[in-house]
């Protein structure tokens, strides 16, 4: 999938696949960095409790960036840490 040119766009994505997850990304001169995870202190704690386990997933997924970085730079961040999360689930999944 090649990564959406907006962050909202992006983060469409993130709600549709991975409802009840937070998000970040950063951009600055100096670093740049996505992550995302189950968001444990949601209102949906108890559901992605169940789905996630917390020893498999509470440290979330992270892309760093090259310093200086632009949009376009965050968004692939932003869906690589959503194909790293999902290929995760699926593991977890086919041990099932």
């Amino acid at each position: 999938m090649m990564a959406p040119d907006t962050i909202d766009a992006c983060v469409a994505i993130i709600h549709r696949d991975l409802p009840g997850w937070w998000w970040t990304v950063g951009l600055c001169n100096l670093t740049g960095h996505a992550s995302l995870g189950p968001d444990y202190n949601g209102p949906e704690r108890e559901r992605l409790l169940a789905a996630f386990p917390i020893d498999r997933f509470d440290a979330g997924f992270h892309a760093d960036l090259a310093p200086g970085g632009t949009l376009q730079a965050a968004c692939d961040a932003l869906v690589d840490c959503h194909r790293q999360a999902l290929a995760a689930i699926a593991s977890l999944q086919s041990k099932v």
